[in-house]
């Protein structure tokens, strides 16, 4: 089996009954806290979490298929997936071949957002402060080589993705994937999945903010010294 260069371990929570596999590296910035039994799989290339992301337990969050022998003897180029922090990856959440998320997502239990399993000039993304709700699926198109094969695929910022179960069957429709495809705030055609837009509050700058908090800390151990 390949090992996986999990770097900054030293600085961050990372539970021995997590799972990290792939040959690329994994790299967790500072803060970080990976659950146990969550799976974190870096098939077909690097995978870079941001600082303060939460994975928590059976979150699945894979790059490339796992397990694919195939794609490792083929050697294709690495197609890196980057993680922005403040995002929080909540318990069943599978979040698979996206190659950018932003900041301050939230992707809640058991949703599913994934992109396009093989080489593709286009990228999945999702962009910032949004949140994917519970038993959501926002599945790239182009999974199946259909006829939206070539467009690239968004998530925007600020969007509440939301798919209530229907309480006599039990079960969610498929429609809720071609909300992917929209700029715009949508609900589908037989209203089991609805898409609003979060409203912007204050600016916030989150690496400012840090830099903000380690200066007054250094002031105070200096302080402290003295």
């Amino acid at each position: 089996m390949t090992t996986v260069a999990k770097e900054g371990l030293s600085d961050n929570c990372i539970s021995p009954l997590a799972v990290v596999e792939g040959p690329h590296p994994v790299h967790f910035s500072i803060g970080c806290v990976v659950h146990p039994f969550a799976v974190i799989v870096a098939q077909r290339g690097p995978i870079d979490f941001g600082v303060y992301c939460i994975v928590e337990e059976h979150a699945c969050i894979i790059n490339g298929e796992r397990g694919g022998e195939d794609a490792a003897t083929a050697a294709p180029p690495a197609v890196p997936m980057s993680i922005g922090p403040y995002n929080h990856f909540k318990p069943f959440s599978h979040i698979a071949n996206v190659q950018r998320i932003g900041h301050g997502n939230r992707f809640e239990a058991h949703c599913q957002v994934g992109g396009p399993r093989g080489e593709s000039p286009q990228a999945t993304t999702v962009e910032d402060y949004s949140v994917v709700g519970p038993f959501v699926r926002l599945w790239d198109l182009r999974r199946d080589d259909g006829p939206n094969s070539a467009l690239a695929v968004t998530i925007p910022s600020r969007r509440v993705y939301l798919c209530p179960t229907d309480t006599e069957e039990g079960k969610t429709c498929e429609c809720s994937a071609l909300a992917l495809l929209s700029p715009t705030p949508v609900r589908s055609c037989c209203s089991c999945f609805g898409c609003w837009v979060l409203p912007r509050g204050e600016p916030f700058d989150e690496e400012e903010t840090d830099e903000a908090m380690r200066q007054k800390s250094s002031r105070l151990r200096v302080s402290g010294a003295r």
